[in-house]
This record gives structure tokens, sequence and C-alpha cells, in this order.
């Protein structure tokens, strides 16, 4: 989708030099064809051409990536992806996907940094157990436990973390601990 959209950025703007601002105070051409415009920026360029005066046919059919993968051919590139599109949008038992509600695409927005937030959490987690168990500190599996057990080590001066790498450490347990709200909140 986002591929026909950037060869229709192109056709609109006439070069690369001309700004949209320019493209849109042009009076010469008066109906646009905007493709992608159920949702994000399509929505936003067709909105903003008709703003200025435009006649704006604004094309909403999404086709899903997985059904356009197997008509592109050669590398992953905007044109190739453009000319999947066009193939795939031509062919009629393609299914389309269903456009998504203002409310759908913000639970999304929350699903996708949720799963962001799990994913830095683990790294981090991954990362602290990695350099603490090459001071022959052993953390058990689990947020529950490195969380219960890393302001212990860091207390106990007796092990082999240095005391230069301590505030650090604490660092890290207080970005892991605010990740983890982060993500119990959207719950």
């Amino acid at each position: 989708m986002f591929a026909s959209f950037v060869i229709f950025a192109i056709a609109i703007l006439g070069s690369p030099q001309s700004t949209f601002a320019e493209a849109a105070d042009d009076s010469a051409q008066k109906t646009i064809l905007v493709t992608g415009a159920s949702s994000g920026i399509g929505l936003k360029i067709a909105e903003t051409l008709a703003a200025n005066g435009y006649f704006v046919y604004a094309g909403a059919r999404i086709i899903p990536a997985k059904a356009v993968a197997p008509f592109r051919q050669g590398h992953k590139t905007d044109s190739n992806d453009a000319l999947a599109v066009a193939e795939a949008a031509r062919r009629p038992n393609i299914k389309e996907a269903p456009m998504k509600t203002v409310e759908q695409q913000g639970l999304q927005a929350i699903q996708r940094s949720r799963d962001l937030l799990i994913q830095e959490s683990t790294a981090l987690s991954n990362h602290l157990r990695g350099l603490l168990m090459e001071f022959g500190v052993v953390i058990p599996k689990g947020f529950a436990s490195l969380r219960r057990e890393l302001p212990e080590i860091l207390e106990d001066g007796d092990n082999e973390v240095p005391d230069m790498y301590r505030p650090n450490t604490a660092s890290s347990v207080r970005s892991l601990a605010g990740a983890a709200r982060g993500y119990r909140g959207h719950g």
C-alpha cells in the first residue's frame, strides 16, 4: 500500500525538487486519485488536497501484504512494490483486508507499543543477567526473580560486581520497572 502511494506522490509533485505545498497550489491539476486513502498519510493527503480545492478520488482498497508478495518481481523496492500492488489489485480472487476504525487502529497501536515494551524488557533483563553472570551472580529466569534479587545484589558489597558498575545496573533496574508498569498499564 505504501509503495503505490510513493508512486502517486512522485506523479503529483512532478519532480523531486517540488514540494507538496507547491503541488497543492497548482490549479492546473484539479482532479487527483489518491491510493491508500483509508488511513494514515494517504488519508491526510486526500484531506489536504480536498481542502485546497482539488476533486479527490480516494481509493481505499486494502490489499494484504501477503497477497501482494507473490506478484513482486525482483528485490523489495518501492517501484517493484507498486507494480505488485497494481497486479494484485487486478486479480478478482484477491481478498481485501477490512478497513480499520479509529478505535481499532488505537487498539493496534497500544498492542504494538506493549509488544515493544515487552521486547525491550526481555532484552534488558537478558542483558543484565548476562553481565551479572560474568561477575559470578546468577539470577533465576523470570522478571519477578530479577526484580526481587537485583536490589539485594546491588546492596551486597561482598559480591564480585564492581562498584563502578552498580549505578549503571541500578539505572537499568529503574528502566525495567518503568517498562513493566507501561505494559501492565495498557492491559
